[in-house]
């Protein structure tokens, strides 16, 4: 399936429906409006990702609106690779569960109720503070980055899991937060913190 919003509104696919299946690859396009978002109204993993399928970004790229994933299941390992880029949005949220390989990079990134269960890299490229509010799970190796200008906080109010490696690094303006106003938030592997901000008032925290 090929989508590419390039209208004024947004473009919803598996909405507030059940037993939504991609059995082929999703090419997402978004130049314009809302932008494109799965699953909102489903319940619990009502849109799923056949096995060795995968998301790509289309030709004419996702520059504006949010992408938002909600209620998706991949149903197997295969590596996600998604960019988006001018002034997009990325939002991952509950019910979702990603099985595959993920790398993840957005001017604005948001990222609530997710289970992560293969290595993910999250970089966040934009201005604008962004404040994800918790209640995730990440079970295999996960890289945090802050390569823009704007404020990049997880565990705002619910707190998040990490059961496996996590490295934070921050290459931006501006701060990188771990348990952002929220109490619970469990550590239980190896922690690597790399901070080569552009400025010394620049940190993790």
């Amino acid at each position: 399936i090929s989508v590419n919003n390039s209208g004024t509104n947004v473009f919803h696919l598996a909405y507030n429906s059940t037993g939504n299946q991609f059995n082929g690859n999703i090419i997402l396009s978004s130049t314009n409006g809302q932008g494109i978002r799965f699953g909102q109204g489903t319940a619990l993993n009502d849109a799923s990702l056949a096995a060795n399928k995968t998301i790509f970004i289309g030709a004419d790229g996702f520059s504006a609106g949010n992408l938002e994933i909600q209620n998706f299941l991949q149903s197997s390992q295969q590596p996600l690779a998604v960019s988006l880029s001018g002034t997009a949005y990325l939002y991952l949220e509950n019910g979702t569960v990603f099985n595959g390989r993920l790398n993840f990079e957005a001017p604005q990134i948001f990222c609530s109720g997710v289970q992560f269960n293969a290595p993910v890299s999250l970089n966040k490229t934009g201005a604008g503070n962004n404040y994800s509010s918790g209640n995730n799970t990440f079970n295999d190796t996960t890289e945090l980055i802050n390569s823009g200008t704007g404020l990049f906080a997880f565990g705002n109010v619910n707190a998040d899991i990490f059961n496996a490696p996590l490295t934070l690094i921050n290459q931006g303006n501006n701060h990188l937060f771990l348990a952002y106003n929220s109490l619970g938030n469990q550590i239980n592997d190896k922690l690597t913190i790399i901070n080569q901000a552009n400025s010394n008032n620049n940190n993790i925290y």
